[in-house]
């Protein structure tokens, strides 16, 4: 029924005025943004009330080989969605990362505020912690796809960006972390 779609994971929490605040931001810039996302808080499973850091994206990281938004901060106008497709469920965990490069590909145009208006938990049994070797597979594969499938020009950095995620990936597969550490 209404115009917009609002990502939330089920264990963070919004800022009371988050919503008012994404909505205001659509009606006085309805024509500049497509998908609206915030800048959050990022606390500790054990200290709930400590921050850990300020995260804010920005739409630029794109050309970094980095999510433009941060998906459990997304408010959406509701067209894009049934225009351009939805989240892709091969690429499991990652699914939002594809999901922003494949849109902005057809020209989906992404925008950040810069106030903090979400708190991200992280915790033990956060994806990124508990599956790093598959997300860091997941993500090596998705800036592959931006750039041969959606023909994304990345900045250097996003290049080198995509040479550390398989260094990365082959450290991890070898188990060279293990070998690492035994060393220490």
């Amino acid at each position: 029924k209404g115009k917009y779609i609002v990502i939330v994971d089920s264990d963070d929490k919004c800022l009371p005025n988050r919503f008012e605040q994404q909505v205001k931001y659509f009606q006085n810039n309805s024509s500049k943004v497509d998908v609206l996302g915030t800048a959050y808080n990022l606390y500790s499973d054990d200290q709930m009330k400590k921050i850990i850091d300020v995260v804010r994206a920005n739409a630029k990281d794109l050309y970094d080989g980095k999510p433009p938004v941060h998906n459990p901060t997304c408010m959406i106008k509701k067209n894009i969605f049934l225009k351009y497709g939805y989240y892709d469920s091969r690429f499991d965990n990652a699914e939002d990362v594809e999901l922003w490069f494949r849109w902005y590909s057809q020209g989906v145009k992404f925008k950040n505020i810069p106030e903090v208006l979400y708190k991200k938990r992280i915790h033990s049994g956060s994806v990124s912690i508990a599956k790093i070797k598959s997300q860091e597979y997941l993500l090596l594969k998705i800036n592959l796809i931006a750039l041969l499938k959606y023909k994304i020009k990345f900045s250097r950095k996003g290049y080198l960006r995509v040479l550390e995620q398989a260094l990365y990936l082959l450290y991890l597969t070898f188990g060279l972390d293990k070998i690492y550490k035994k060393n220490k």
